[in-house]
């Protein structure tokens, strides 16, 4: 796991910036944001931004906006409350559910 792709995926899909408010899910939110970069590395492979690099169970920890496993991991719990309130999720609740 790449702690730091998956930190920089959340800060950009935890703001309100046009590429969250124009995705209906999280998954399309970030299918937009990865297509981006890549375009950006094949045009520029000096680019500042470089392509997310991430696992299948990554993108499903945010496609599903799993909180409690983004937790688990370690991803700076700032990142995962911005990104909970930008997709509507308590991520509070989902907390103690899970006993945390």
């Amino acid at each position: 796991m790449s702690r730091m792709h998956v930190e920089r995926a959340l800060y950009f899909l935890g703001h309100d910036v046009p590429l969250v408010q124009d995705a209906p899910t999280p998954e399309a939110a970030l299918q937009t944001l990865m297509s981006q970069t890549e375009s950006v590395a094949r045009r520029d492979p000096t680019a500042a931004v470089p392509p997310f690099q991430l696992t299948e169970r990554e993108r499903a920890a945010i496609r599903d906006v799993d909180v409690v496993e983004l937790f688990k991991w370690g991803v700076h719990p700032n990142l995962i409350r911005n990104f909970a309130g930008v997709w509507g999720i308590n991520y509070v609740e989902r907390y103690r559910a899970a006993g945390l």
